[in-house]
């Protein structure tokens, strides 16, 4: 199957560049040839193109053109859209749909509803613009501060609602949170098909091999992410503040506008080791205590705690959205569904937290997006037999000291095992299992 992959990079990179670089990996690590049409916000950073770049953000003609002419040149069956924002515009989005080959869109934020992506506004989460509409941005300057920048981004986004740009095709998003959100939005503003609208979380490389023992691990944390207001890197400098001297080590990765700041309180337990490769990243992670999430806003899939779970290695996040999965894990029935994503989800390199991806097949989650919408075009192979239940768990409740210094917890548990006399059949050694003539086993 020949897959255009389509995507435009952030001046800075991120998660979403991680995820658009994994996802063709996978597909190509199962056969699919993929063809990749990447742009950068870098490149309209400057002159001419940064003059225009306000008329392109709302309708790029070039992008729309380049998009078809790969599709009809290079006989593309699928097309799979990631970011747009600024450069492409979802200009490209229409350019596919007039091909008439399936296309796909991941929302890996809430653009659709909320100009600055996070639904967050002054360090709260904000949900102005999805309930009273994308006015609201404008008030608020809620795109880089700026009403200029801000009007760029409501403009692109009312306009192609209106068009329908994203109706006809299959939108993905990471996670069940994500996907309850996006529909309660969409019954106020209309903008996609909701029985389109599936979850597919994000692939997550890292290192195969077995966990690192507790006691081998360095008694440091990692925070790691663009070093910005939404990741709340403030609260993390805070709290080591707090923390003081007898605190544990605090690596610190990434980079970004508060990196001045951060590195500017001069604290003792506070190292700065910059924008590390993914692997580098990856062995930090597995060599520390715990790995600290704080961000402030619900995060689409955050995928540094993700890594780090994958590798075994604890996490300290904020109790909100999809970092902390506060709102999925105290429903029943939202953590049924947690738990089987959990387990099945895509399939990328040895996961050394003991997860087993491999239920998504050969195309980490669109087989079954195709095969729902477009016809059955996946032709991966799907995983038969018993699938692994859920580990045993017990939640406990300790403070943040207690994360950072570390202590000890007594916990109780129990699990059912067989019976060495019946084998779990309930009947006498030499019998069989009988059921109630009246009742019928009811």
């Amino acid at each position: 199957m020949k897959i255009l992959l389509i995507h435009c990079h952030y001046r800075l990179p991120g998660g979403e560049d991680a995820v658009f670089a994994a996802e063709r990996a996978l597909l190509e690590q199962h056969g699919h040839t993929v063809v990749v049409y990447e742009r950068s916000n870098e490149e309209a950073a400057h002159g001419a193109a940064k003059a225009l770049l306000p008329f392109r953000a709302v309708w790029n003609r070039r992008a729309a053109r380049d998009v078809r002419n790969i599709i009809e040149q290079q006989h593309i069956d699928a097309v799979h859209i990631h970011n747009t924002l600024l450069l492409l515009s979802p200009a490209v989005v229409r350019a596919a749909k007039k091909c008439g080959v399936p296309v796909v869109l991941t929302l890996h934020n809430f653009r659709l509803f909320c100009p600055n992506g996070i639904l967050l506004r002054d360090g709260r989460v904000c949900e102005d613009c999805p309930h009273h509409g994308l006015h609201c941005a404008l008030r608020h300057r809620c795109y880089r501060g700026s009403r200029a920048q801000t009007l760029v981004v409501v403009a692109a986004y009312w306009l192609h609602r209106v068009l329908g740009t994203w109706r006809g095709i299959a939108i993905t998003t990471p996670t069940e949170f994500d996907r309850e959100k996006l529909l309660e939005f969409n019954k106020i503003h209309p903008t996609f098909d909701e029985n389109r609208l599936v979850v597919k979380p994000n692939p997550v490389t890292v290192p195969s091999g077995p966990v690192t023992p507790w006691e081998e691990r360095k008694r440091q944390f990692v925070f790691a992410g663009r070093l910005e207001e939404l990741k709340g890197l403030r609260t993390v400098i805070e709290a080591w503040r707090i923390l003081g001297r007898d605190a544990p080590l605090l690596l610190v990765a990434g980079d970004g506008p508060l990196a001045d700041w951060a590195k500017a309180q001069n604290l003792p337990k506070v190292q700065f080791v910059g924008q590390l490769p993914r692997d580098a990243l990856h062995r930090l992670m597995a060599e520390s205590r715990a790995v600290v999430a704080a961000s402030l806003c619900y995060e689409s899939f955050a995928l540094v705690p993700a890594e780090a779970h994958a590798l075994g290695t604890p996490v300290l996040a904020s109790g909100i959205g999809n970092v902390g999965a506060n709102e999925v894990l105290s429903d029943p029935e939202k953590r049924k569904r947690y738990d089987q994503f959990g387990f099945d989800g895509p399939q990328m390199g040895g996961g050394a937290g003991g997860f087993d991806f491999s239920g998504f097949g050969g195309m980490g989650g669109f087989e079954s997006i195709f095969d729902t919408f477009f016809g059955g075009m996946g032709g991966g192979a799907r995983r038969a037999g018993p699938v692994q239940g859920n580990d045993l768990q017990h939640r406990i409740t300790i403070t943040f000291e207690e994360a950072a210094f570390g202590c000890e917890k007594s916990v109780d548990f129990f699990r059912n095992e067989n019976c060495d006399a019946c084998g779990g059949t309930g009947a006498k050694p030499g019998t069989q299992p009988q059921t109630c003539p009246t009742c019928k086993g009811s």
